[in-house]
């Protein structure tokens, strides 16, 4: 460890909840492809957790975008009441993208995993963050990891921003994994990845007021470890009669129409299945929508992948030209819109 990095790592190590509340990690625009990224912060032999965040710190609040340049800002999203999950990710942690690989359902600790995000993937708000190559074949290591081999490409430590930043959509787009959440670039100066994980597969879990009320070393062990935990988290949340969304859920205007989308009696009728899906999902639309119902599909990004005009009733919706992640169908007709969440694995 060089002087720069110890005094770093020093300052790290007394950051505590004054520190935490007065410090801004974002950047209001996306940060040049040309900005070279700080030296990496050397965590000793097991990567021990020598500063950042602890269980009970208020943390400081950080905007990051995603290859496109979509922001990310973490105390806009505690907004709705929600417990965050943080997690890091990096395409050389085995860990990390093993946990996102069609079928990780089926084994131990990527099971836990799976079914954390499938079982509660609206409970939550989900961040996940690239920040440091765990193993590259090219630069520095962030600990005592071996370098690491690749047939297709070189992976290398981020010398710039444009690296990482492409580092993370080559992850995002990738045809061999299903990652059912955006996944944004930390920035050049490491922040994201120094103070909330430490470590290229961690997890961090923040209530709404900003607070650390978890913090795990490998995200996939300590959810399978730590599942009970995670899970009261949902209903010991500070804000957990906080409105989601802004407010407003299934209020109606003076006009008569729906402002918010609906999710209660009528979405248990709505149907989509199989759920995961493959090339193909069968979906179920109640009579109640009327005649003309509008079905959409967003990406995760937001985006319309899908378009049309039908009556209710079943239909057959393909999903061969749709990336394998997560999806949302949106019904609309007859005054209500509903919306359901759609696995495309």
């Amino acid at each position: 460890m060089n002087l720069q990095q110890f005094a770093l790592a020093a300052a790290l190590l007394t950051a505590g909840n004054a520190f935490a509340q007065s410090v801004d990690f974002g950047r209001a625009t996306q940060p040049s492809d040309a900005e070279a990224v700080d030296e990496l912060i050397y965590y000793g032999e097991d990567m021990e957790f020598l500063g950042g965040y602890f269980e009970g710190d208020t943390v400081g609040d950080f905007t990051v975008y995603d290859f496109d340049g979509s922001p990310l800002n973490l105390y806009q999203t505690l907004e709705n009441g929600k417990t965050t999950l943080l997690m890091s990710v990096s395409v050389s942690c085995p860990r990390a993208t093993n946990g996102f690989l069609p079928g990780a359902e089926e084994t131990g600790l990527y099971g836990a995993l799976q079914q954390l995000i499938n079982e509660h993937y609206d409970d939550f708000n989900w961040i996940m963050v690239y920040g440091i190559e765990a193993h590259p074949a090219l630069g520095e290591c962030p600990s005592n990891c071996p370098p690491g081999a690749y047939n297709d490409t070189t992976v290398v430590q981020h010398e710039t921003y444009l690296y990482r930043r492409y580092a993370a959509g080559n992850l995002q787009n990738s045809p061999e994994h299903v990652f059912p959440f955006p996944i944004y670039a930390d920035n050049p100066d490491n922040a994201v990845y120094n103070n909330f994980f430490q470590r290229p597969f961690g997890l961090c879990a923040v209530n709404c007021n900003g607070v650390v009320e978890l913090r795990g070393d490998w995200a996939h062990t300590f959810i399978h470890a730590e599942y009970a935990a995670l899970l009261a988290l949902i209903e010991a949340s500070p804000c957990a009669d906080a409105p989601i969304d802004g407010g407003n859920d299934n209020e109606e205007n003076p006009d008569g129409e729906v402002t918010s989308i609906t999710t209660t009696e009528a979405a248990n009728a709505l149907r989509a299945w199989p759920n995961p899906a493959g090339e193909t999902v069968r979906l179920s639309v109640p009579a109640s929508f009327g005649s003309a119902v509008n079905i959409r599909v967003f990406d995760n990004y937001g985006r319309v992948v899908h378009d049309q005009t039908s009556a209710a009733g079943e239909h057959t919706l393909s999903l061969q030209n749709l990336a394998k992640g997560i999806f949302v169908v949106e019904i609309t007709g007859n005054g209500k819109s509903e919306r359901l969440r759609l696995v495309h694995r």
